[in-house]
């Protein structure tokens, strides 16, 4: 999953980023300094108990802890977060839920704007850090090692049965983030996931998470973030239509989304 794929020329671009006062500068990094000391102090106290929910099969306790650290996170970066089309949601069943990628901040804005249980596919490095890895793993969070097809498919296999069973689970279908917030080209794992649990494909999107949180940037530009949710799409796991026509036709309905997230943004 190489960083290198073209954006799509559909999507909106990100934000064009302004030359800021030398105060503005040092406030700004201030402010970031802060944020990071209170992420890193409240997983100390939050993890353990999303570690010891997952030992146990407390799922909502794992869940209200995760929930807690990610409204933490945002709250830390001075992320102003707006939610739409929750309505669009059913009250019951599990789905495959596929966004867009463009920051670490799209996990934490996504989690707290979904209104149920929900897993996440990660990139196993982030399982490797002390504490964070251990609560993700815990908590039935799923590592996937993007440059290994074989275990990719193995990892997407282990979301099944907690698919069929008891949530849903978030895949970042471009498997990588976005450098400039653009539309990337989608992998084909979700469509697999979806087929063997045999659960719709509900497609969402989100927006001003890179503007908070630039890719490869540790300072935090508090400002709006948007998450858009699309009405579930049982066609996009239908075995009988070729995979490439439904990957084109759930990154279309992204990208719609997208547009939408982006536009809530600017309101």
């Amino acid at each position: 999953m190489s960083n290198t794929s073209k954006p799509s020329p559909g999507s909106p671009p990100a934000r064009p980023t302004t030359r800021e006062a030398p105060l503005a500068t040092v406030g700004g990094a201030l402010r970031s300094v802060w944020g990071l000391l209170l992420i890193a102090t409240s997983l100390l106290v939050l993890a353990p108990v999303a570690i010891l929910g997952g030992l146990l099969r407390w799922h909502r306790a794992a869940d209200a802890a995760t929930r807690a650290w990610c409204r933490l996170v945002l709250f830390a970066a001075g992320a102003r977060l707006h939610v739409a089309g929750r309505e669009r949601i059913p009250s019951e069943g599990t789905f495959v839920l596929v966004s867009n990628h463009a920051s670490h901040l799209d996990v934490p804005a996504i989690v707290l704007a979904w209104p149920r249980s929900v897993r996440f596919v990660a990139k196993r490095s982030l399982f490797a850090i002390p504490l964070f890895g251990q609560a993700l793993r815990a908590a039935g969070h799923i590592p996937v090692v993007r440059s290994d097809p074989e275990q990719a498919r193995e990892a997407l296999a282990r979301a099944v049965r907690p698919l069929k069973r008891w949530t849903s689970v978030l895949f970042f279908a471009e498997g990588t983030r976005s450098p400039d917030g653009r539309l990337l080209p989608f992998k084909k794992g979700c469509l697999a996931m979806a087929e063997a649990a045999g659960v719709p494909i509900l497609p969402l999107a989100v927006c001003g998470t890179a503007e908070v949180l630039p890719k490869g940037s540790a300072r935090f530009r508090p400002g709006p973030v948007a998450v858009v949710f699309g009405a579930p799409r049982p066609d996009l796991a239908d075995p009988a239509v070729s995979r490439d026509a439904r990957i084109e036709s759930l990154r279309g309905a992204v990208a719609r989304l997208h547009r939408d997230a982006c536009a809530l943004c600017r309101s």
